[in-house]
Order: structure tokens, then sequence, then C-alpha cells
């Protein structure tokens, strides 16, 4: 547990966000600079040649967002599979890792 603290702990660039969770960089953007202005999250330079990027991470108010919104997404998930047998919610976990990496092989449609 103690090693899921520390690495939500650290900082993170928009793009590094972008990636975790599949979305695109401008709704990244827009949710952090709405968070910020919230006082959510707060954002330090993380390089000096290239003043867009910033490193960002979640104050205190954020934390306590965090906090609230994972017990009732982990109660939920309890509910959610309480009469899933184990090795059932491997294979779905399983099958819906993949189609997640399939996701980034499909082509883009022309048109």
């Amino acid at each position: 547990m103690a090693n899921n603290i520390n690495a939500c702990c650290r900082a993170r660039p928009a793009a590094r966000i972008c990636d975790f969770v599949s979305l695109d960089k401008a709704a990244v953007s827009r949710a952090l600079a709405t968070m910020n202005n919230q006082g959510l999250v707060k954002s330090d330079q993380a390089s000096e040649t290239d003043l867009r990027r910033r490193n960002w991470r979640l104050t205190p108010t954020g934390y306590t967002l965090h906090d609230s919104i994972l017990a009732i997404a982990l109660r939920r998930e309890e509910q959610l599979i309480s009469d899933v047998e184990p090795k059932d919610l491997e294979v779905f976990l399983r099958v819906m890792c993949q189609m997640r990496l399939n996701v980034e092989k499909i082509e883009p449609l022309d048109g």
C-alpha cells in the first residue's frame, strides 16, 4: 500500500496523464485548468526551456476529494463483483486488458 501511495504522490506531466487514462491532451489540459482553479491540483515548471511543460500534483483538498471518491468507487466495485466467481473475474479482466491493448492497434477511419 505504501508503494501505491508514494507513486500517487509524485508529480505527473499532462502527457503522462493522457497516456495513462487514454484521453485527449486538450481535454486533460482543460480538466487540469478547472481543477487548478478549484484548488484541487497545483503545478510546477517541468522544463526551463519549454514553459508549457508542467508537473501536476494533488493539493490537500484534492487528496481529500480523491479519497472520498475512491471510497465510493471501491464500495460500488465490491457490490458489482459480489456474486462473480474469482476465476471468472480474472478471465474478464485479462480479456479487458487485451482489448485495451488492441484499441491502440485500430486504424483510424479515412474520410
